[in-house]
């Protein structure tokens, strides 16, 4: 379940696909705002059913 994974886990995902790999400085943003690596995704400040996290380089 999405909720219990940590931001790391999902950057880890990213860095795992073949358009990302190659790339060295990631992290998701939640408008605008860098999202802590060690925070659980279900415990974001803000996140609700249709919020847009966007991986930045």
């Amino acid at each position: 379940h999405v909720a219990k994974d940590t931001v790391n886990d999902l950057l880890q995902y990213a860095f795992e696909k073949p358009d990302c790999c190659y790339r060295t400085c990631l992290s998701l943003r939640l408008r605008g705002r860098k999202l802590d690596n060690f925070s659980e995704i279900g415990s974001v400040s803000g996140l609700k059913d249709g919020s847009v996290i966007e991986l930045v380089e």
